[in-house]
């Protein structure tokens, strides 16, 4: 009879103490012992008695499962488990899988009812091309390696866990390459579960390719006192540039990402930047001026993930936005690195609310890459995000080798919401001048780093450092923009408006823009707008006259200072003075009752009551079309902004367009306006330079065909738009007057002393009793005028040189003090004269002993034509005959001509109306870099001298005559009064 064991089945429930294995062991050897006693006592139990304790057995090991060890598994993995495994599978709906490593050799299956249960320390490890396909669940801890897939092997199917641990295939975070394990654990994710770890540090060595639905942490650590989920990043693969952590791509459609930091090994510092970036590609931009470096995380593809707490530290990037959908979202993450951000294809829409974003380079940094149909930039709205703290919070770089070929690209686009650019170390942003930047930035916040470095621990700097840099260079301004062509709002600080760095030597102002190319713009967060350097502004826009504040300081500076540089067009009030299209009539209205709607306050605000307005009747046929041309001798200074205002008016609703013409071709302010009925409208251009350095003239068309239309105040002026003046010099429309017991100063032309002249009682006075009065005869001929105590007048003559040519008449000879270079010179009838064809000259052997002086001259020739004529000239800049400048009268034109080795060259040149046989009084005035004709007293022609000519003429100071004949001569040369005057 076999021993007896009393097995209550009731006593086997899972909340036995014993350990799982004890309790199975148990089971197992009640059940063999059950069967062998009931053999043997089958004499004893009724058949259906052992039916019922059958069915009990049964149900236990149904709840408990049953060991794969039963079914001679080996757990030193050096034999197949396959049919233990598959035997256990058969048998029972839970599977344990006890201590030990199993290997599985062939494909095996686990059906959606079964639930396999891991020991600690128990491991299940396919061979080489097998796959264990789970389509139930299983449960193990989540610190065990349970899959291990070392030798080829696959686990998949579709089972039911939503989370996964990197530690369930291999995982140590001991220090040990991870990377495998985390490939691994992202396989058993198949883009539908999230990847979960532990608050432990785990070491990388290769990219994560992400294939979950997210990766969720504990925190994200921040150092050994507040500890969290922390990814090492130290890859084997140091020369690939941007290789990183974790790639995501396909996976990665609205995964999130959350509670964890990846951290390099490179300790990047703003203060050692020459150590990853090369001094010489950074001055031209582009993006290989930065070392080799590696990223926390890469988005690329179609990702769309949201990131939530997560950190980056000690890497190139922190940050790599490389995809092709954008919908990127960060919230209360910490972006850092060399660089926080790199937005290197811009697919838009991109969403960072609350952390931070810094790098020891930028914050952010924008390429020019074209994606999507977007070259380059970045689309994003940002609220309450903390920047700073580095040289650069926005930076944008080219990252592709055709931007010199690009016409604009991609800059800052979106919204920007209290965002705060505490300790900027070189500007807040920084586009490059193509980039096109629109948008609403409001809120802001700015502090300015200190520029320089030192030793002191607890200062704050982050400027660029001295090599990459140089001290009187850096906080130039604390924005850089390219080109504005649509909306831009800059508005209402948080912390104080912007403002220019007291920390840099070499600060200029608060912000740096290319081109505004639309007057849809708001700068006011920009704060003082003289400290706003503008490259050019398209011809609509009025720089940041948009802005209320803008508005009023302009109005308060005319106010305050209604005298301004003068008017560079011919005297707009007058009617003759303008050129319009045949059956256009132009009048001058005086009486303003005549007009058909009142002046606006803004009219008169401006331009005052008292006014001369030009009324343009149409024939009723034609678009009215009409031009004004520029005072001579309309050089245009290239190096200047050019100002355009004026105000129009219509019956009806009317368009005009309106330019500036230069020669030989540009234009700015061509743009059309609309013009509302009866009302006044002031149409403004200023910011941009002259294309090119002749006048033509000011156009303006398109004006209603039958009702008549009102130009006022047209005022083209440089630098600035001032108050109106008709008139080449400032100009009051009151009396001027300097009270309060004021004088005038005036400065010597010559030595710069100046000299104040007051009015007492009756009388002018001078402070300076050493002022000399010159007074000049009819032909031009300077005297200087003193007078004795008792009233003598005396004069003498107050030239360098003067000749009259006075005497007797000579076929050979101009007098003594000249030099005949070639041809025949004589004098006549007291006039100096040449009977030579060709190209003669005659210079003035006086050493003049000034660099500045005017010389001057009387004289008439044969000068309507071109091709028969007599052309008189002056000579001056004298080298020998082969090296001169020169200005003549010829054909109906005054010219300024140089001639170098043999070689003439035409240098300026206006068209003025000659008569033969008529005098001329021609004056030059010859300054350190410009040469100046007056023709009868009026300044005609300007010309500046390039630096060529500096050099190669230096301080010549020898002047003279010049004669040049052709063709059939009736009207030959005559020269008189020929005065040389030191200015």
């Amino acid at each position: 009879m076999a021993e007896e064991h009393n097995v209550n089945p009731n006593e086997i429930s899972k909340d036995n103490p014993a350990s799982v294995n004890e309790l199975l062991t148990i089971v197992e050897k009640a059940i063999i012992d059950t069967i062998k006693s009931v053999e043997q006592m089958t004499s004893d139990i009724t058949a259906q008695q052992l039916k019922e304790t059958e069915i009990e057995i049964q149900k236990k090991i149904d709840e408990c499962g049953i060991s794969i060890s039963e079914y001679g598994a080996d757990p030193t993995g050096s034999l197949d488990s396959h049919g233990a495994l598959l035997s256990a599978l058969t048998a029972s709906d839970e599977i344990r899988i006890p201590k030990g490593v199993y290997l599985i050799g062939q494909n095996i299956t686990i059906p959606v009812n079964k639930e396999l249960v891991f020991s600690r320390n128990a491991r299940l490890k396919p061979a080489n091309g097998v796959s264990i396909t789970i389509n139930g669940t299983w449960s193990a801890s989540n610190d065990d390696w349970i899959f291990d897939m070392s030798l080829g092997g696959i686990i998949g199917g579709d089972f039911r866990v939503d989370e996964i641990h990197p530690e369930w295939t291999g995982a140590k975070a001991d220090g040990s390459d991870d990377a495998k394990a985390f490939n691994d654990a992202m396989t058993l994710c198949a883009k539908k579960r999230i990847l979960k770890l532990g608050a432990k540090t785990y070491k990388v060595r290769s990219t994560i390719e992400n294939n979950s639905r997210g990766i969720i942490g504990v925190q994200a650590y921040i150092d050994s006192g507040n500890s969290g989920t922390l990814i090492s990043f130290d890859p084997i693969d140091t020369e690939t540039d941007l290789l990183p952590c974790i790639r995501v791509s396909a996976a990665g459609v609205s995964a999130v990402f959350e509670k964890f930091k990846v951290m390099g090994k490179t300790s990047y510092n703003s203060r050692y930047l020459s150590r990853w970036i090369d001094k010489t590609k950074f001055e031209a931009g582009t993006y290989d001026m930065f070392a080799t470096g590696t990223v926390a995380i890469e988005v690329a593809d179609g990702a769309k993930p949201t990131f939530r707490d997560v950190a980056t530290s000690n890497i190139k990037v922190g940050l790599l936005m490389n995809s092709l959908k954008g919908h990127i979202t960060s919230y209360d993450s910490s972006w850092s690195g060399l660089i926080g951000v790199y937005c290197r294809k811009n697919s838009e829409d991109y969403y960072f609310q609350g952390g931070s974003i810094t790098g020891s380079f930028c914050g952010v940094m924008l390429g020019i890459i074209l994606t999507s149909n977007h070259r380059g930039g970045m689309s994003v709205k940002m609220n309450r995000v903390h920047m700073g703290f580095c040289p650069y919070s926005f930076y944008q770089v080219k990252d592709a080798n055709d931007y010199d070929s690009l016409v604009n690209c991609i800059g800052l686009n979106g919204v920007l919401e209290s965002v705060r650019f505490e300790q900027t170390g070189e500007a807040c942003i920084k586009l490059l001048p193509k980039a096109e930047t629109s948008g609403y930035i409001s809120g802001l916040g700015l502090s300015w780093s200190v520029s320089d470095y030192t030793d002191e621990v607890a200062r704050w700097q982050y400027s660029l450092p001295d090599d990459l840099m140089l001290p009187e260079d850096k906080q130039k301004y604390a924005f850089y923009f390219g080109r504005i062509s649509r909306p831009f709002i800059i508005e209402n600080w948080d912390g104080g408006e912007a403002y220019k760095s007291p920390r840099s030597v070499g600060a200029i102002g608060t912000a740096y823009i290319d081109h505004i190319a639309t007057s849809d713009i708001n700068l006011t967060g920009l704060g003082d707008p003289s400290l706003i350097t503008i490259r050019r502004k398209q011809e609509s826009t009025s720089i940041t006259l948009t802005t209320p504040r803008a508005v009023e300081d302009t109005i308060h500076s005319r106010a305050h200072n209604p005298i301004s540089h003068g008017q560079l067009v011919n005297n707009p009030e007058i009617a003759s003075n303008w050129t319009s299209n045949s059956g256009t009539a132009l009048s001058i209205v005086t009486d303003l009752s005549e007009l058909p709607v009142g002046l606006s306050g803004e009219v008169k605000s401006f331009l005052g009551e008292n006014l001369k307005i030009l009324k343009i009747t149409p024939d009723g046929v034609n678009f009215p079309s009409l031009s004004l041309s520029f005072l001579p001798p309309a050089i245009a200074d290239t190096d200047r902004e050019i100002c355009y205002e004026y105000f129009t008016m219509c019956e009806v609703q009317t368009r005009v367009r309106s330019n500036i013409a230069f020669l030989p071709s540009g234009r700015v302010y061509d743009t059309t306006y609309n013009i509302p009925a009866m009302e006044w409208v002031r149409i403004q251009g200023r910011g941009l330079k002259p294309p090119n350095s002749s006048f033509l003239n000011t156009n303006m068309g398109g004006f209603d065909k039958i009702s008549p239309s009102y130009v006022v105040g047209l005022m083209i002026n440089y630098d600035n738009n001032g108050a109106y003046s008709p008139q080449p010099h400032a100009f009051t429309r009151v009396d001027f007057e300097i009270g309060d017991k004021g004088g005038l100063i005036l400065t010597d032309t010559t030595d710069g002393s100046r000299s104040k002249i007051t009015l007492t009682n009756g009388a002018l006075q001078s402070e300076n009793t050493n002022i000399k009065t010159k007074v000049y005869s009819p032909n031009g001929v300077p005297y200087k005028l003193t007078v004795a105590d008792d009233g003598t007048l005396t004069t003498s003559l107050d030239a360098l040189f003067y000749d009259s040519f006075d005497g007797n008449d000579s076929t050979t000879s101009l007098g003594n003090r000249w030099t005949v270079v070639n041809g025949i010179w004589g004098r006549l009838s007291n006039e100096a004269y040449n009977r030579s064809t060709g190209t003669t000259l005659a210079i003035l052997t006086n050493n003049l002993g000034s660099t500045k002086y005017n010389v001057g001259c009387t004289m008439k020739g044969q000068l309507s034509s071109n091709t028969n004529y007599s052309s008189p000239g002056i000579l001056f800049k004298y080298i020998s005959k082969d090296n001169y400048f020169w200005a003549e009268l010829i054909n109906n034109s005054l010219r300024i001509s140089r001639r170098v080795t043999a070689l003439d060259t035409i240098v300026a040149s206006t068209s003025v109306t000659l008569t033969d046989d008529v005098y001329y009084k021609m004056r030059v005035a010859v300054h350190d870099d410009v040469i100046s004709i007056y023709l009868n007293g009026d300044l005609i022609l300007n010309y500046f001298l390039t630096p060529s000519d500096i050099t190669t003429f230096g301080l010549t100071e020898i002047v003279g005559l010049r004669h040049r004949s052709m063709g059939i001569i009736s009207t030959p040369v005559r020269f008189n009064n020929f005065v040389v005057e030191q200015i």
